[in-house]
């Protein structure tokens, strides 16, 4: 998990009903037993310190059974606001049951 790619994505849409809508995205996060609590930490205060209607996680969220992961997992609910997610393909091979 690399804390640099921070980016600002300006699109143009016809509804204006969607204007200066803010969406924070995070994808392929891998958590794993190796992940650190700390850099999710960092990861989610950074991620909180940025104005967002609404955050999407999408997919690969873990890399390693739940069970190992529980604590960390714990740290992504302390993310600002409404927030949706899709499993991916990891998620899926792990489980997502536990």
């Amino acid at each position: 998990m690399t804390l640099s790619n921070l980016q600002t994505i300006e699109i143009s849409v016809s509804d204006k009903k969607l204007d200066n809508l803010k969406i924070l995205h995070l994808s392929d996060l891998h958590i794993n037993k190796k992940t650190t609590i700390e850099k999710l930490k960092e990861l989610i205060k950074l991620c909180n310190n940025q104005t967002f209607d609404f955050a999407v996680i999408t997919g690969d969220i873990i890399d390693t059974k739940v069970k190992f992961l529980k604590e960390k997992l714990q740290i992504l609910n302390t993310l600002n606001g409404k927030v949706y997610y899709i499993s991916g393909n990891h998620d899926l091979f792990y489980g997502l049951e536990p």
